[in-house]
């Protein structure tokens, strides 16, 4: 008796695996789509396959549908990668020359930039291998810095040529279109690089505008440093500062809700109208 009970409460174990009888049809409904039992399944392949997304050409595989092929992976459009900011000798020698920072060490800064893709925490462990005065906000305000004043010269020198090509073109002065193209150039030609409007660059990952506040940037570190540091007494210490808070809070609310603050007010104007009655004369 005791073997077919224990044979009788194995076999009612319902089963690891869902299972199916063959002479009945299942249903089952996944999203908008229902998926029936009867019906037999894809075939799938593992299929070799190179993405554009690597210059070694390397192949890998992965399981695909049968019959179904793609020209590249379908997920190579993802490596999006960031251009290099790049000048030229002579607008280094213009535009870029800083007394505390050397061409050489410009060079590496951006040459880090282009490999890591601004990922400012792998730039900085790579920087201070050697020994330098820089910090992590200098390496990100000179390399903000480098990309703006670079687009600034740039963006005045394209709007003077074009100021130029515009004027060069004849019986052409008279219509709109070229009337506006020509003060919007000229504009762009003759106004300090620093008031120019807005222009970001996505590919670089910059604008024309030196938006990295060096000073904010310091005194923001210079609190999270402190943050950090807490002790333990007085991480405790804010906790209950903290809850006296949310306690003085909860009572305020509710003080307000019963009504209590205008009677509040009332009673302390009326005490101060006593007083001012009652006071004597001098």
């Amino acid at each position: 008796k005791v073997e077919e009970k224990e044979k009788f409460s194995v076999s009612s174990l319902p089963p690891i695996v869902p299972s199916f009888t063959a002479n009945r049809d299942f249903k089952v409904k996944v999203g908008n789509k229902t998926i029936s039992s009867s019906k037999r399944c894809r075939k799938w392949e593992w299929a070799p396959f190179t993405t554009s997304a690597r210059s070694d050409e390397q192949q890998f595989r992965h399981w695909v549908r049968a019959g179904v092929e793609y020209p590249d992976y379908p997920y190579a459009r993802f490596d999006i990668h960031l251009d290099p900011v790049q000048y030229t000798d002579d607008e280094y020698r213009k535009f870029l020359q800083h007394k505390t920072w050397t061409k050489s060490d410009t060079d590496r800064l951006m040459e880090l930039a282009r490999v890591f893709e601004l990922r400012w925490a792998v730039i900085y462990d790579r920087w201070s291998s050697d020994v330098s005065q820089h910090k992590i906000e200098d390496l990100q305000h000179r390399f903000y810095t480098v990309a703006a004043i670079l687009s600034q010269a740039r963006i005045t020198k394209e709007a003077a040529s074009e100021v130029s090509a515009l004027s060069a073109v004849p019986n052409a002065d008279s219509s709109e279109p070229h009337l506006l193209e020509a003060a919007a150039a000229r504009a762009l030609a003759s106004v300090e690089p620093t008031h120019q409007p807005l222009i970001e660059n996505i590919a670089t990952g910059t604008s024309n505008k030196e938006v990295f506040d060096l000073e904010k940037e310091r005194e923001r570190r210079a609190y999270l440093e402190i943050l950090w540091k807490r002790t333990k007494e007085e991480e405790e210490e804010e906790q209950e500062l903290r809850k006296e808070l949310k306690l003085i809070e909860s009572q305020l609310r509710k003080l307000k809700k019963s009504g209590g603050h205008v009677l509040a007010g009332a009673s302390q104007s009326g005490s101060r109208n006593a007083s001012r009655a009652v006071s004597p004369v001098p």
